[in-house]
């Protein structure tokens, strides 16, 4: 083994070693208002086993061996249990339902994918005529080519954003500021190290095979030990920032409303039901948070807490449901048939096709051409 292998092992088993310590203390911090804790130690976890599996090929092991069929890969996992993680950070009391289940599809995909190319070893003898068409191509551009870091690194991207957007979604007097801006500083690094992983593997198998002999092996290329050393980096800093800040979150935990802040949230909710039903000032389709809480004279977060805590609804929510309601009843009156469904949707207060298509679906569960044939 030559100096600058001992080297790579040494810094990838300092890097899977620690990543699954790490792990491991988070799991045991985890509590039932910390289950954001168990989402980052799967992940550091999950990031860990990839480095372990690099260890040992540089150890010979893996290689069409017993220990092949068992380093499944499971980088595909790595943008969906960020964005658990984040959700966990971002949503009350966050717990897995089964509308979550669409984030673990990349999972379940990347292992019965990966357990149906290694299958192909029992078949084949060294000939191509011994695998199917389907078997011979998927195990090239899945075990050659940069197919499986690709895929994994535009999960990573995507799941970026995805989390972002919702940690801005918070409401900031419900949040930990310095505690909000790590975690987001946490994703942009992950997601921003992908893009740049993205941008070198697209570049240099387009490169390759444009200019190059086919014969593309993507563990042979020169940034690929490098990437697992800058995952490897990642690991320790997310490890370490993670266990001094594992008691921490986002979300400010809820305290018990006083009487008074109660029966005063009571009363703008009330005041705010009396607005929508005597002035329809939904159907202002410039309708905005802050322009409704200046016509109910209050600040813009009393407002907001308001619809949270008593109305239990999100402002979007609130005003789509008095337009819904609006739109089922002026398609319901045989004096608008000469009128489009679109046309009575602007008049309910809808600035788009496509919010009041959501709305529709959203509210009512049909399409609004299902709306316009059940009038």
């Amino acid at each position: 083994m030559n100096p600058l292998t001992i080297v790579l092992v040494i810094v990838l088993s300092i890097g899977f070693t620690q990543g699954i310590v790490f792990s491991v203390i988070l799991w045991r911090k985890s509590s039932s208002d910390l289950v954001a804790n168990k989402f980052k130690a799967i992940l550091l976890f999950v990031l860990s086993y990839g480095l372990l599996n690099q260890v040992l090929r540089l150890f010979g092991i893996g290689y069409y061996d017993t220990w092949y069929h068992l380093t499944l890969d499971l980088n595909w996992s790595y943008g969906p249990l960020m964005y658990l993680y984040v959700k966990a950070q971002a949503v009350q009391n966050y717990r897995f339902t089964k509308k979550d289940f669409w984030v673990l599809i990349p999972i379940i995909a990347q292992i019965i994918c990966s357990v149906y190319v290694r299958s192909q070893n029992f078949f084949w003898d060294g000939t191509r005529e011994s695998l199917t068409w389907l078997g011979y191509h998927s195990y090239a551009y899945w075990r050659n080519y940069s197919t499986v870091p690709i895929i994994a690194s535009v999960l990573i991207i995507y799941f970026s954003y995805r989390s972002l957007k919702l940690l801005n979604r918070l409401v900031i007097q419900d949040v930990n500021k310095d505690n909000l801006k790590w975690v987001k500083s946490l994703v942009r690094l992950f997601g921003s190290y992908y893009v740049l992983v993205l941008i070198i593997l697209v570049s240099d198998l387009v490169i390759y095979l444009t200019t190059v002999s086919p014969d593309y092996y993507y563990f042979k290329r020169f940034y690929y030990y490098p990437f697992f050393i800058g995952i490897a980096i990642i690991l320790y800093w997310f490890g370490i920032s993670n266990v001094i800040r594992s008691d921490q979150r986002v979300l400010l935990k809820r305290k018990e409303l006083s009487s008074s802040k109660k029966k005063g949230l009571d009363d703008i909710a009330q005041k705010l039901a009396a607005l929508m039903e005597a002035e329809e000032i939904y159907k202002n389709p410039e309708l905005t948070l802050q322009s409704l809480a200046d016509q109910l004279a209050i600040k813009p977060y009393l407002l907001t807490k308001s619809l949270n805590e008593v109305i239990k609804k999100s402002f979007t929510d609130y005003i789509n449901e008095f337009r819904v309601a609006k739109l089922k009843a002026l398609v319901n009156d045989p004096a608008n048939d000469k009128f489009t469904l679109l046309s009575l949707a602007y008049e309910a207060g809808f600035n788009s096709k496509s919010s009041f298509n959501r709305a529709v679906k959203k509210h009512l569960g049909i399409s609004p051409s299902e709306l316009k044939s059940k009038s």
